[in-house]
């Protein structure tokens, strides 16, 4: 495993430019068959922005425990950590997952977003919206579309999310995602309690 500070330039569709510092971990592993085994599951190889893929068909087919991990390794890498919003110290974000690719797979970026969507369903977890956001320049001075599926934070919506997929291969968004779990589960006995007593 090795690890590099980094710094890089982003390029935004208006012109305005963004400097980005910070460290990047890598773990390189010299195995082709595990690069074929992984490309043959359906894992992209190449730059992600540039290439079209959808989640795999097997995928689809497999039990929930099988699509539970799948979510959960891809939340651990791309969904955003839990997060209050601002000066509501009751309340959180929506969880969001972004993804970037040249505008010409735009389409094919929505249908990947699309497929997400349909995975949540199936853990009854309720998607808000699929919304397009600012583009920037890539390395290659290609302009690229983000699309962003932005996750329901009522109560209930967010304790199936952590409670029933969460996140893996992540230990810090993990952690934070079981305190507000627990902090979740808590507010909502609470209000449940204080409705009866009321009701009494």
């Amino acid at each position: 495993v090795t690890t590099k500070n980094y710094e890089s330039v982003i390029k935004f569709e208006s012109g305005e430019e963004r400097k980005i510092f910070g460290n990047s971990s890598q773990l390189v592993v010299n195995s082709q068959s595990l690069a074929v085994l992984l490309n043959v599951l359906g894992m992209p190889s190449g730059n992600k922005s540039r290439i079209s893929f959808r989640i795999p068909s097997w995928l689809k087919e497999s039990p929930k425990w099988i699509k539970r991990l799948y979510l959960g390794g891809l939340f651990g890498a791309e969904l955003a950590a839990p997060a209050q919003r601002k000066n509501e110290n009751y309340r959180f974000l929506e969880p969001s997952i972004s993804q970037n690719k040249i505008v010409s797979l735009e389409k094919d970026n929505m249908l990947f977003m699309q497929d997400i969507q349909s995975l949540l369903g199936e853990f009854d977890v309720e998607v808000n919206r699929i919304c397009k956001q600012k583009g920037v320049v890539n390395s290659s001075g290609e302009l690229t579309s983000k699309l962003s599926l932005r996750i329901s934070s009522k109560t209930d919506n967010l304790i199936k999310l952590w409670g029933n997929i969460g996140y893996e291969y992540c230990e810090d968004r993990k952690k934070k995602s079981m305190l507000s779990l627990a902090y979740l589960k808590m507010k909502r006995q609470f209000l449940l309690n204080s409705s009866n007593f009321v009701g009494a």
